[in-house]
């Protein structure tokens, strides 16, 4: 069987597409949470995701370009608050369907940039 090949806009679509679902599910975390503290936490990791949303919507970009490295750097300080949110997001909303739906995203989103910015 032969090796499927996937371009860099395929793995540029799929990682905006669960950015664009780890960002939904973070702000429905944010509505379950009572803590204001917590709350305000989840907003901003909610404005990250929405700022690597941005950068992947600016523009195709192609592998090895001053851009994607530029856009890849950024994820990637993302995805370091993302990872420690994914470790607290139990002991942030109360709602563990709502906190296993949180962490999935970040696995999937993380799993995505990870094939798209190696």
């Amino acid at each position: 069987m032969g090796r499927v090949n996937i371009t860099t806009e395929d793995a540029q679509t799929h990682a905006r597409d669960q950015y664009q679902e780890l960002h939904d599910q973070i702000s429905h975390a944010r509505e379950t949470c009572t803590d204001p503290t917590q709350r305000t936490l989840l907003r901003q990791r909610a404005e990250d995701v929405q700022d690597v949303l941005t950068a992947l919507d600016r523009s195709a970009l192609e592998a090895q370009t001053a851009d994607f490295e530029a856009v890849g750097k950024q994820v990637a300080a993302v995805n370091v608050d993302l990872q420690a949110l994914k470790a607290e997001i139990d002991t942030i909303v109360q709602d563990v369907a709502v906190a296993t739906k949180v962490a999935g995203a970040i696995d999937s989103a993380l799993t995505a940039a990870a094939k798209l910015f190696g």
